[in-house]
Parts: C-alpha cells; structure tokens; sequence
C-alpha cells in the first residue's frame, strides 16, 4: 500500500523534474525527427545511459556482479528503454508529464521491495528487483503491446 499510495506522493518531486525532461522536451524534441517508435527507443536509450554515474557507484546493480559495470549499464538501458516506452505512451496519449512522473515515483518506491523479501541469494542483473530481467519482465511485455500500438500515434493522440 505505501508503494502505491505513498510512494507516488513522496517521489513525485524529484521524479516530476527527470520527466520534464525525458518526456516532456526530449520525446518530443525526438518525435520531430524521428518515427513515434524511434523516438521512444532513443529516449529510453538515452534515459539509460544517464544512469552510467551512478550504476559505477553500485545503484541498482551492486558492484560484485560478473561482467560489472558493463552488464549493470546495458541491463539498465533495457530497463529503461521499457520503462520509457510506458511513460512516453501515457505521455503522448494523456498530453501530460504527470502519469509518467507518477510511474517513475512508484518504481523508485518499490525498486527494493523484491530484493528484502528474496529468501536467499540474488542476482541483480536477473532479479527479482524490478531493474533486472525477471523482475522487469511484466513491464517488458507491457512495453511491447504498447509499442505495437505506437505506430498509431500522432499529433499528441493516439488511435
């Protein structure tokens, strides 16, 4: 419940402030150049890739990894390319930064949840956190019929 309610409330802030520019300049200032399609994938690339600083210091992924940092900084800018292919279809089809904001604050209240209450070992790049492949999977397959129906949007609306 806290995830869902409180979570949102709390993050929305410093959430609110990355959408203004991931969603709000950079996907539009993308869409102008490129397919909807395009402009999403390159926005979650990009979104990733920012990202790099921080998984060096061990966020999201750890440091003891095999294959660190490389795998942390890809594993990442999936995640992110998914994730961006949600925000930026509720972008365009609401014409507001807010629900984006909004998700992005839930995934950065709940991003640990799974990782507490795994019973034994984990493996960061795999989950069970969202960022990793199995943890990110529902959000994955979400992404995807999403962006099937991406090649629909135009002029701010979807079909």
């Amino acid at each position: 419940m806290q995830i869902i309610v409180i979570g949102p409330i709390i993050n929305i802030i410093p959430t609110l402030g990355e959408e203004l520019g991931w969603r709000a300049y950079l996907l539009p200032q993308l869409r102008l150049l490129l397919s909807d399609r395009a402009a999403l994938v390159i926005a979650g690339v990009i979104h990733g890739l920012w990202h790099t600083p921080v998984i060096l210091m061990g966020h999201n992924y750890g440091l003891s990894y095999s294959g660190y940092p490389w795998l942390g900084i890809l594993a990442m800018v999936v995640f992110c390319v998914w994730l961006g292919i949600i925000e930026g279809y509720m972008t365009i089809k609401i014409n507001s930064v807010i629900p984006a904001a909004m998700i992005h604050s839930t995934i950065n209240a709940g991003a640990g949840l799974a990782i507490i209450m795994a019973k034994s070992g984990y493996n960061p790049l795999l989950g069970p956190s969202i960022t990793g492949i199995v943890g990110g999977l529902p959000f994955m397959v979400w992404a995807l019929i999403l962006f099937m129906k991406t090649g629909r949007i135009r002029s701010g609306q979807l079909d």
